[in-house]
């Protein structure tokens, strides 16, 4: 009796076909009769899982294979079947055991089944994906390749700047307030030790039909405050000048005036200026005219300090021991431009200057 596994023959299972004899019988009618060879089983559904098969013991010695309840009995081969050759058909692996009935789904490996349907879901997902990655890497090299562009059209709105304002400051001192900056007649008096000393009227501006004229005319800076020579191209806004004398014979006076101009570097530059012109005059003897009557004087040397300047002046042939000084400084947008002439002025212009700017600074 043979050895082999009768769960070897394929001819059991309709997954593997079945080669016909070559000269196949023919009916009656002369027409070739087709060879079925084994009849497979009908299939049923499946009951389920099979138990654990147990380990194959071999055939049963005392009775052939029996193939199930439902399976009719082979029948005869042809008269012109040969016997196949050994090894065929090839086995896959499965022994059956009698009894036992191959399950419709043992047909087919299920695990590439479930491999094609994994894809089939996941494969349009993953080419979304890609196509979102490839459109970002896109956009980055688009937006590296013209930012330049993009960055200057955009407006600066977070990084936007205050800038703070380079236009001169506001004129400090309204030129409608200028004669209230003035020193009252008292206390020049003081400073020139001259009680009773008489205030004039306050100009707003020198005319120069009634102004004298001073040769050279660049030294009209040296003869008097106010001159309108002097700040005819200064650039002032505003002027109140004051004579204060000593009555009737005029031996102590001060002249005292204060303009206005519209910041404090153009008052600065005023009085640097005029500083000038003072030494360009300095050690001269200047002449002013006045209703055709020639006035004579000799100017000492200039000199600055603590931004105050100072000159003397000495009227030729005027009252004896009679001396002038000039006194110029700058507080604010104010030229404080001062003249005392007295027998002995000593540095009495230098400190109404200083008197009249403490004022405006609002020191006093």
């Amino acid at each position: 009796m043979s050895t082999d596994d009768p769960r070897d023959r394929d001819d059991l299972t309709a997954d593997w076909p079945i080669t016909p004899p070559p000269n196949a019988p023919s009916d009656d009618d002369g027409e070739a009769t087709t060879w079925v060879g084994t009849v497979p089983p009908a299939r049923r559904p499946s009951p389920g899982p099979p138990p654990p098969r147990p380990p194959y013991a071999g055939p049963p010695q005392s009775q052939p294979w029996v193939m199930g309840p439902s399976m009719p009995p082979p029948s005869a081969p042809g008269p012109g079947w040969q016997q196949p050759p050994p090894g065929y058909p090839p086995s896959h692996g499965f022994s059956p055991y009698p009894g036992h009935q191959w399950p419709a789904q043992e047909v087919s490996p299920p695990a590439r089944r479930s491999s094609r349907r994994w894809w089939m879901v996941a494969g349009p997902a993953a080419v979304a994906v890609v196509v979102a990655v490839v459109a970002v890497l896109w956009t980055r090299y688009d937006d590296a390749s013209t930012g330049p562009t993009s960055t200057a059209a955009a407006p600066l709105t977070s990084t936007s700047r205050t800038t703070t304002s380079t236009t001169p400051p506001p004129v400090s001192v309204d030129p409608a307030r200028l004669p209230q900056f003035l020193l009252p007649a008292e206390a020049i008096s003081a400073a020139l030790n001259s009680p009773g000393m008489v205030p004039g009227d306050v100009e707003p501006r020198t005319d120069f039909l009634t102004d004298s004229i001073v040769d050279p005319w660049n030294c009209a800076t040296v003869w008097g405050p106010g001159k309108e020579a002097t700040y005819v191209n200064s650039g002032f806004i505003g002027m109140a000048r004051q004579l204060v004398a000593e009555q009737p014979t005029g031996n102590h006076a001060v002249v005292q005036a204060v303009l206005a101009f519209p910041d404090a570097a153009a008052a600065k530059k005023s009085f640097d200026q005029q500083f000038k012109n003072w030494g360009d005059c300095q050690l001269q003897t200047i002449t002013s005219n006045l209703k055709d009557v020639d006035t004579k004087a000799t100017v000492g040397t200039a000199a600055e300090a603590d931004g105050v300047a100072t000159l003397q002046v000495t009227q030729v042939g005027g009252p004896p021991g009679v001396v002038c000084e000039r006194a110029l400084t700058v507080a604010g947008n104010v030229v404080v431009d001062i003249r005392s002439c007295s027998p002995d002025v000593g540095d009495t212009a230098g400190n109404i200057a200083r008197d009249i700017a403490a004022k405006i600074n609002g020191d006093r």
